[in-house]
């Protein structure tokens, strides 16, 4: 529940909270459009909020830096906005956190663990060699802290993460796209065959009035042309529109 200002009687929104750590736009290398992301030296609660919040309740403001914003029982300083469309695995995220060391502390005691870590392979290393020393981390904790839960993690390519439940949707929907688009080639090209038929008048008539058989070609070509062209801008508005919606979804 967020709501700006110190007024008591300013309007609350319920609004998705993410927590991050400092060091996370410096993986995707990714900055704010204004402001900045967490540094490790900071003292107070600061929240860097979406575009699309700064947008809805600040109106793009600059001076939005510096705001107050009360969080339940907190309050925090808005201290940078995200680039529209940015996002982690949570789509749906309007503000990033990072709360004082002791809140985190007493999260990481928490029974409800469960964390996201994004890094950057280095060169030469695998996701397989990876998950194994993820495994062994996860059995020193679990022989460090026995009187908890065991713990696991799970190493996996980002592209995958994201995407790789639908990728097999994906090529079988490229599939289709592709036989329909070789149907409809094969269609335009028995129409244009159909049309040339058609024109052979024409043809003689031209070929009795002295035009040769270059500027005969030229002419077919740059019919051609044309009709590709408009259909190719035409595709790549359609094709456009289309990924921003599959995205979306």
């Amino acid at each position: 529940s967020i709501a700006v200002g110190d007024s008591d009687a300013a309007a609350r929104e319920w609004l998705q909270v993410g927590w991050a750590s400092p060091g996370l736009t410096d993986v995707f290398g990714v900055q704010p459009v204004i402001g900045r992301w967490f540094r490790e030296d900071d003292t107070e609660m600061g929240v860097v909020i979406s575009h699309g919040v700064w947008q809805r309740l600040f109106g793009g403001r600059r001076d939005a830096l510096g705001e107050t914003l009360r969080l339940d029982q907190w309050r925090a300083v808005v201290i940078g906005v995200a680039p529209p469309d940015y996002q982690t695995l949570s789509p749906d995220v309007d503000l990033w956190i990072q709360q004082p060391d002791q809140d985190l502390a007493r999260a990481l005691r928490s029974p409800n663990r469960l964390f996201n870590i994004f890094g950057r392979l280095q060169p030469g290393v695998t996701p397989a060699q990876a998950q194994a020393e993820i495994r062994a981390i996860g059995a020193q904790i679990v022989r460090e802290h026995p009187d908890r839960n065991g713990f696991q993690g799970f190493v996996k390519p980002l592209a995958e993460q994201v995407s790789g439940r639908l990728r097999l949707a994906l090529w079988v929907l490229a599939g289709a796209v592709a036989m329909v688009m070789l149907i409809v080639c094969a269609n335009l090209s028995n129409l244009l065959l159909a049309r040339s038929a058609a024109r052979q008048k024409e043809i003689a008539i031209r070929v009795a009035l002295g035009a040769g058989r270059r500027r005969l070609i030229l002419q077919a070509l740059t019919e051609g042309l044309l009709l590709s062209a408009g259909g190719a801008v035409l595709g790549v508005a359609i094709a456009v529109i289309g990924t921003r919606a599959l995205a979306r979804l």
